[in-house]
């Protein structure tokens, strides 16, 4: 599915930015649109670079001069990322030059570890891509589900790491915790009740845009399905009435003598005859 972009905003992975202002996509919940604003074009952690701490640098002369702007080094985002936990790594594209030589194209890629790691949360081992970088943030983090909570929806970057963090999301926000004690249940929840969400941003978070646009497409399918014309529901109206009158016995009875056509003991294609006259 194509979406409308900028073709001239471009973020540290140079996703091209999507615009939610025609379509479905304007009608899309703005949680979500602030959440995938701050996934795909947040602020990175730098990782293969320090940022100057002082836009200004003495030089030999002893004067004080102005940085260049500190840009971050270009990243590329690879499919296969969304299938891993890398820790913010990603392939670095780049030259190399050895003494005197002229530089020669490379590419740096991140080491790969296959680990298992274990969710307080669900309660489940999950075996999984990842990097050492990776590991030595969960170990800072204290834990497997802190360093998902707590890390910026850009860091993490995957599609693995948003199903992770959204199923987080929602055990919290329905304090559907997968353990059969009530008291390790209670525990659990308490320990990480502050990352809590409501339901509704839960139900939303960690789609990929086409999933969301799937849902809202369905979501309005859905209440178009139950709306119906006014004279359907003025008729059920109209019957609850009826029967309530029933019920409570108010509900006038109809007698053939009422009608002032039996009055007239007469067939009745000679009171429909327009040729008759009528009675002087």
């Amino acid at each position: 599915m194509a979406f409308p972009v900028m073709r001239n905003a471009r973020n540290a992975l140079n996703y091209p930015v999507v615009k939610f202002d025609r379509g479905v996509l304007s009608r899309l919940p703005e949680h979500y649109k602030e959440f995938f604003n701050d996934w795909k074009y947040g602020p990175l952690t730098p990782v293969y670079y320090k940022p100057e701490e002082s836009p200004f640098f003495m030089t030999e002369q002893g004067l004080l001069k102005r940085q260049w702007k500190d840009l971050p080094i270009p990243l590329t985002p690879t499919p296969a990322a969304d299938y891993g936990l890398w820790g913010g790594e990603h392939p670095v594209f780049g030259y190399r030059q050895k003494k005197k030589d002229e530089p020669y194209l490379k590419w740096w890629f991140p080491t790969f570890i296959r680990t298992t790691v274990y969710s307080e949360i669900l309660n489940k081992y999950l075996s999984v891509v990842v990097t050492q970088r990776t590991l030595d943030l969960i170990n800072d983090f204290a834990g497997f589900d802190f360093y998902i909570l707590k890390s910026s929806n850009a860091d993490l970057h995957s599609n693995l790491a948003m199903k992770i963090k959204r199923k987080m999301y929602l055990a919290l926000a329905y304090k559907n915790i997968p353990y059969d004690d009530e008291k390790t249940i209670n525990q659990v929840f308490e320990k990480y009740q502050e990352f809590a969400v409501p339901a509704e941003e839960a139900e939303w978070f960690g789609l990929t845009l086409t999933e969301a646009v799937e849902k809202q497409k369905w979501l309005e399918t859905l209440a178009e399905e139950k709306k119906q014309p006014l004279k359907q529901a003025y008729r059920q109206e109209l019957l609850k009435k009826l029967r309530k009158m029933k019920e409570e016995k108010t509900l006038p009875q109809y007698s053939p003598e009422d009608d002032e056509f039996n009055k007239e003991k007469k067939p009745l294609l000679s009171r429909l005859n327009p040729f008759q006259r009528s009675p002087s």
